[in-house]
Parts: C-alpha cells; sequence; structure tokens
C-alpha cells in the first residue's frame, strides 16, 4: 500500500507543478502523506529546482517542507553539486565574493587565525580554519566534504564516485578552502606543497585529529611567541593538548620546566610549584628513563618549596615606605598595556622586578629603558591571563571597564565603574593603596567627566 501511495502521488507532483492550483485534484491526495513519505517523494531525483519551486508554492504545508534549509533543497543542493562545480561553485561565490573570506597570507602566523570565532569576525584564516569553515557551509547545504589532514596544507575532498564503492584517491577532488575553493587533482595536491607523499595522506581524518592538528599549531606559535605574551599561549596550547594526550612525555617535560620558571610569581608560587611535582611524578610513570630531567627539577622544586616555608608570615607592602617611592599605581586601578594594548586590573606590585634571572633574560627585560630595576605590576588581563608588566608599560585607562577574569573574585569585593575594591586580604597586604585610588579617581576621572560637561 505505501509503494502505490508514493506512485500515485509520484504522478500528481508533476501536475502540481504544471498546474500549482490550490485545487488541483492531486493536492489533497499528496498533503495527506505522511511527512517523511512526502520528504522521500520531493527528494526522489525525479524533480528540478524548478518543479520544487513551483511545488511548495501551493499549500503552506508543502511551503513549510520546503523551506530553504530543509532537507529537500539540501538534496537538490547535493545532486546537483557535481555539476555546479564544473562551472563555479555557489559555496565560492558566498564565502569569497560577497562576505570577503579570504586565507590570510600576510599574517599567517598570528593565532587568531586557529580561532573560529576570531576567523568568522576577521573573515580571514589559515588552510586549517578555512577549511573548517567552508566544511561546515557545504554540510549545511547536504555536501559531504570530508577533512584531509594533508601535510603543511590542510584540505577537502568530495567522492566523485558512487558511494560504498571501493575507492581509491583519485576518485576524489581535492578542495584548497584557503585557495578560495580551489578544485585539485592528487598531482595539483603534491604541486602545492612541493612534495610527493604517500597515499594514506590523503584520508580523511575524526574530529579529534582535527583539534589536535590546531592545538598543535597553536602549540608552536607559544613556542615561537612566549618571550612578548608571557608564555600564556604556550601555557593554555600545552593544557589543551595534554588534556587530549595526557601521556606525551616531552610536553609533559615542557609543561614541568615552564611551570617550575613561572612559580616563582609571588601570588601563585606554592600552587604551582605542587603542580610541577605532579607532572614529574606522572613523566617518571610514564618513562623511567627520564630519571636525569625528572631529579634535576624535582631538586629544584623542592629547593623553592623549602624558600617558601622560611618566609610563611604575609608581607606588607607599605606605599608611604622609602624603597617604595616609585610605585605609581595602586592595587584595584583598571591599567592599560601601552605595547599590547590589552585592559588590566592590579592586584600587587613590588618595587623592583622580583623574576628570576632566567625569566629577566627570557622576557628581555633589560632592553626597557628602566630595565629590571623599576617597580612590576601583577596583573589580571581581560583575555583571562595573568601577567607582570614593568611600570614603564603601564598606564591609566581613560575609559575604564570590567575585567572579565575568573580571578577577580579572589582579590576584590566590587566595581565601582572606576576601579576595583581590594577583598580583606588582599587590603591587609596593601594598606594604603586604597586611599592612593580614591586620589588617582579623583585626579584623573572626575576632572575628565568635569571637562566634559
Amino acid at each position: 500500500m505505501a509503494t502505490a501511495a508514493v506512485d500515485s502521488a509520484m504522478e500528481v507532483v508533476p501536475a502540481l507543478a504544471e498546474e500549482a492550483a490550490p485545487e488541483a485534484a492531486g493536492l489533497c491526495c499528496l498533503v495527506s502523506l505522511p511527512g517523511e513519505v512526502l520528504e522521500y517523494i520531493l527528494c526522489s531525483g525525479s524533480l528540478t529546482a524548478a518543479d520544487i519551486s513551483r511545488v511548495s508554492s501551493t499549500c503552506r504545508r508543502l511551503r513549510e517542507l520546503c523551506q530553504s534549509s530543509g532537507k529537500v533543497w539540501k538534496e537538490q543542493f547535493r545532486v546537483r553539486w557535481p555539476s555546479l562545480m564544473k562551472h563555479y561553485s555557489p559555496t565560492d561565490y558566498v564565502l569569497y565574493d560577497q562576505l570577503k573570506f579570504k586565507g590570510n597570507r600576510m599574517d599567517y602566523y598570528n593565532a587568531l587565525n586557529l580561532y573560529m570565532h576570531q576567523v568568522l569576525i576577521r573573515r580571514t584564516g589559515i588552510p586549517i580554519s578555512m577549511s573548517l569553515l567552508y566544511m561546515t557551509v557545504a554540510r549545511k547545504l547536504g555536501v559531504p566534504l570530508e577533512p584531509v589532514n594533508f601535510p603543511s596544507h590542510f584540505l577537502l575532498r568530495w567522492c566523485q564516485g558512487a558511494e560504498g564503492a571501493n575507492l581509491d584517491i583519485f576518485d576524489y577532488i581535492y578542495i584548497d578552502a584557503f585557495g578560495k575553493g580551489r578544485q585539485l587533482t592528487v598531482k595539483e595536491c603534491e604541486y602545492l606543497i612541493g612534495q610527493h607523499v604517500t597515499a594514506a595522506l590523503y584520508g580523511v581524518v575524526n574530529v579529534k585529529k582535527v583539534l589536535q592538528r590546531m592545538v598543535g599549531n597553536l602549540l608552536s606559535l607559544g613556542k615561537r611567541e612566549g618571550i612578548d605574551q608571557s608564555y600564556q599561549l604556550l601555557r593554555d596550547s600545552l593544557d589543551l593538548y595534554l588534556a587530549m594526550y595526557p601521556d606525551q612525555v616531552q610536553l609533559l617535560l615542557l609543561q614541568a620546566r615552564l611551570y617550575f620558571h613561572l612559580g616563582i610569581w609571588p601570588e601563585k608560587s606554592f600552587c604551582l610549584v605542587l603542580k610541577v611535582l605532579d607532572i614529574l611524578q606522572h613523566i617518571q610513570t610514564l618513562d623511567p628513563g627520564q630519571h636525569g630531567a625528572v631529579g634535576y627539577l624535582v631538586q629544584h622544586t623542592l629547593e623553592h618549596i623549602e624558600r617558601k616555608k622560611e618566609d610563611v608570615g604575609v608581607e606588607v607592602k607599605l606605599r608611604s615606605h622609602e624603597k617604595h617611592r616609585d610605585v605609581c599605581y595602586s592595587i584595584g586601578l583598571i591599567m592599560k598595556h601601552k605595547r599590547y594594548g590589552y585592559n588590566c586590573v592590579i592586584y600587587g606590585w613590588d618595587p623592583t622586578c622580583m623574576m628570576g634571572h632566567e625569566w629577566i633574560r627570557n622576557m628581555n627585560v633589560h632592553s626597557l629603558p628602566h630595565g629590571h630595576h623599576q617597580p612590576f605590576y601583577n596583573v589580571l588581563v581581560e583575555d583571562g591571563s595573568c601577567r607582570y608588566a614593568a611600570q614603564e608599560n603601564l598606564e591609566y585607562n581613560v575609559e575604564p571597564q570590567e575585567i572579565s577574569h575568573p580571578d577577580v573574585g579572589r582579590y576584590f569585593s566590587e566595581f565601582t565603574g572606576t576601579h576595583y575594591i581590594p577583598n580583606a586580604e588582599l587590603e591587609l597586604r596593601y594598606p594604603e593603596d586604597l586611599e592612593s585610588v580614591y586620589e588617582t579617581v579623583q585626579n584623573i576621572y572626575s576632572a575628565k567627566k568635569e571637562n566634559a560637561e
């Protein structure tokens, strides 16, 4: 009975497409069918796009069934994809011509090229991020493109042969989303990277492998930019990579060294030292052959813990003290970094740089006009990082705003609109700072408001 109903409906649809009249005799027969049967009929391949347009105008139910984002039009696009690709892909036209997306050749090694929300905002990216965007749009249109983890240049592929057949790499069209959707043969893919590769590298990869490559790219950038970015990108990418692959010994060693050197930060040292010990214990379990490197780091970490035990009291910093006479800024003030442009809030300060010699050398502090002999400030940055900034690199933010950082609540009780109020624990450490903040607010922001009026 179901087959007979479908056959009957298949005869009715062309008649509807020609007449497009609500009173047509076959309309009642068609619209009375279950939705799944109607979709099957309209996706059967016997109707053209023009037929679907005419059918969708006959009644509300068919119009809803044939909506632009539905299964019917996706199937139409999938069936017509081969002929469209021979001439001009509508996906290419919309993405590259209308929306102006493009590969970022001018600033290829910018980490923003790997953050998908930034790719959408800036409309530019590198091969892997542009491929993910292209693939997502195509799949929404019903075209099953697949990701290819090609060396040096991420690609997509589309099957030219029959589904389920025994296919080889020559049965696919390869798409370079970074190159505005250019279609490539196997030989052209090799020309793209300048080397011959094995057939295995043309294979499709799963989501985890795609994410691994993206995080791996961030990890490489973090190693390059560590000096300028306080290792924040390297720390974040290491955390992401090890969340997926927790037994990578070399990366665990790198993380241990990184945490060890960052562990001398005054506000977070003990927590980071314990983190180092946990990582080192895990490395020793995975690879006993790393005993020498692990032993070296454990020794220095334990020495650091012993030094911390000798100073268990709360250090009180008075601005009125002679050795603090050069400190210009106070905890709770909203600042802006002159070089990198980020917004931040101060949650601690030192009269001079208190970091170790290796950190000072790696961060190129000696190139600053005042070097390390100037006040340095612990700041919470709007991107979620914690940094240690030189006084000469900071300035008042003339338009203060709240800093979205997960640790703000650890140090401050509220935001007043111009500055943060320290909690009792932080105020105990910097008892004279709040008065200085009030003076700064009065001089900087109140004067600015009066001038505006």
